[in-house]
């Protein structure tokens, strides 16, 4: 008894319920389209856009040359704003062209096989709901993304060709498997394929399977990015100094991949869960010089030497006849090498070119640079010091080699950041103002070549206090602006 009374009731407050809930009416627009309305708030005069009662979503669509959704609507002589497109509102329809007022609301499963060849977002819509646009089945040909859209929730841009403004858009947060990525979606994995400068959150899985690129930024916005959202061949570029939350998988696992971060800062990345899966792909950059040669300097992590690359530090000085040129001795390491953090040193490579390095490695033999004479910094920063002549790396009058800076006389330089000069003690010693080296010739002794024998008529000579030498005996000379060893 005391069940059939508490179903009577039931069914008695629903019948009142649905006895208070306004019937749908419907607006047939100027183009001959039929929509359904149903009063929300007849207080405030607001309406949503509903399915008809008893219709079926499942039918083939009626076809539309263009739908324009009003704004406000006129019923039983009151006019409506409306707030809200509700489920299953646009259903059974195709069209062209779709307008929606700007300050309309989307519902989940609003669209339901319902095709359109340019849907753009209402302009003031900040969150696209989840399962918007999954029952669409694949009618929606292009999304146009509003400049003030924040959030895309799960599931909602299934089954769309095209998405416009993806790039240039305000998106914060993109959610769980939002987009429908099968894999040969060529078009759309263009659209996605630059983040917009807002983006803080991608979740888990959000394009359903990893988004193939050859090469993605990511912005200094971002804050989380999930588990197997992209399948990366080449590189990506973090410009944080710290790192932000990474999933598993988040780049992919392609032999190819390289994840580039800022200079001197791969030992931060590499313990932290996620990154650690990227140990040995994280490298940074550096630009060799327009001459082939560039100064640099890590103060927090170690450098290794890079394919194509030769890296040297200068051990010694010697004058070579005149108190205004000097000659450097150099010691060579090759790609491969080691270099210890917070060492000055001179690298080598192609003109011009760019080019990717490893640092912050564990488990490896550094080289010995004891007796270095180079010094470097991590910020731009004035090196001074009572004792010391200082020098800056470049090229000029004399060749490459170390030159006084300008309006310094040698008493102080002036280094960019990651960047190395000479530092060259004065006791018992009058420096030059030019310090030339090869670096071509150099070895990891820093003796250029060795020979037997000199011809005095031909070669200029100096031994290693700059005196001027005729008959040279066995040892080591400057020959010809070269260090060599005598032997005879």
């Amino acid at each position: 008894m005391k069940k059939f009374l508490l179903f009577l009731f039931v069914l008695l407050s629903t019948e009142v319920v649905l006895a208070q809930t306004p019937a749908p009416f419907l607006v047939t627009t100027a183009e001959g389209v039929p929509l359904y309305f149903q009063v929300t708030d007849a207080v405030n005069k607001k309406v949503n856009m509903v399915r008809k009662h008893g219709t079926s979503s499942s039918a083939s669509p009626a076809h539309y040359d263009k739908v324009i959704i009003p704004a406000t609507v006129t019923h039983a002589g009151e006019t409506y704003t409306l707030e809200t497109l509700d489920k299953r509102s646009l259903a059974s329809m195709e069209t062209d062209s779709l307008y929606i007022p700007d300050d309309c609301k989307l519902s989940s499963q609003c669209f339901v096989n319902f095709k359109v060849k340019r849907l753009i977002l209402p302009k003031n819509l900040t969150v696209l709901p989840g399962h918007c646009l999954n029952y669409a089945d694949g009618g929606v040909k292009e999304l146009w993304i509003n400049s003030k859209l924040k959030l895309i929730e799960p599931y909602s841009a299934w089954k769309i060709d095209r998405v416009r403004g993806f790039a240039s858009s305000n998106i914060e947060k993109i959610g769980f498997k939002s987009f429908l990525l099968y894999g040969g979606e060529t078009d759309l994995i263009n659209d996605l394929s630059i983040l917009p400068q807002t983006i803080r959150i991608i979740d888990n899985d959000a394009f359903f399977s990893p988004l193939p690129l050859n090469k993605l930024t990511v912005p200094l916005s971002m804050e989380r990015l999930g588990n197997n959202n992209y399948d990366i061949s080449g590189d990506v570029y973090i410009s944080h100094n710290t790192p932000f939350t990474l999933g598993s998988n988040a780049f992919g696992s392609q032999s190819t991949l390289k994840v580039h971060v800022p200079v001197d800062r791969s030992f931060a990345f590499k313990p932290e869960a996620g990154w650690s899966e990227y140990t040995d792909k994280i490298v940074e950059e550096l630009k060799i010089g327009p001459n082939g040669y560039t100064s640099y300097y890590l103060e927090n992590e170690n450098f290794e030497v890079p394919a194509g690359c030769t890296a040297y530090i200068i051990k010694t000085v010697t004058q070579q006849g005149s108190a205004n040129l000097g000659l450097t001795t150099e010691e060579a390491f090759a790609a491969g090498s080691v270099i210890p953090k917070q060492t000055g040193f001179i690298l080598k490579g192609t003109a011009g070119s760019t080019v990717s390095y490893r640092a912050g490695l564990t488990g490896v033999t550094e080289v010995d640079v004891t007796g270095n004479l180079l010094v470097g910094t991590a910020t731009e920063q004035v090196i001074s010091g009572a004792g010391y002549k200082y020098y800056l790396f470049g090229k000029g009058a004399k060749g490459q080699g170390f030159y006084h800076q300008t309006g310094r006389d040698g008493n102080s330089i002036k280094l960019a950041a990651h960047r190395a000069g000479l530092k060259l003690a004065t006791s018992g010693f009058a420096p030059a103002k030019e310090l030339i080296f090869n670096f071509d010739d150099a070895t990891t002794t820093g003796i250029n070549n060795v020979q037997p024998s000199v011809e005095k008529k031909n070669d200029v000579i100096y031994d290693l206090q700059g005196r001027r030498v005729t008959n040279p005996s066995r040892g080591i000379y400057i020959v010809n602006g070269k260090k060599v060893v005598i032997s005879k």
